[in-house]
């Protein structure tokens, strides 16, 4: 236990690092970054500000969710922990 903790305080866990089986966000990411790229191509530089902004905002969006995500699998694990003590 006190290795995982460890882990977790110096930021030596990353679940990014270890794929969930069957997970399609690699596939879903480069999806992504092609279509932004080929929207690139076709934008003038007001339009490519805009997708700049977009894109920040979007990255914003995900780092919350994947934050919130987190958090709420810790809770259920702790709740799990708690529920195998009883």
């Amino acid at each position: 236990m006190a290795y995982i903790l460890d882990s977790l305080y110096h930021g030596g866990l990353y679940p990014l690092n270890e794929p969930v089986e069957g997970s399609r966000y690699g596939a879903a990411s480069a999806a992504w970054d092609r279509a932004e790229q080929d929207l690139e191509r076709h934008l003038d530089p007001e339009g490519l500000l805009l997708l700049a902004r977009l894109s920040e905002a979007h990255q914003c969006a995900l780092s919350s969710l994947e934050r919130d995500a987190f958090v709420q699998g810790f809770r259920l694990g702790g709740r799990l922990a708690a529920e195998m003590l009883r």
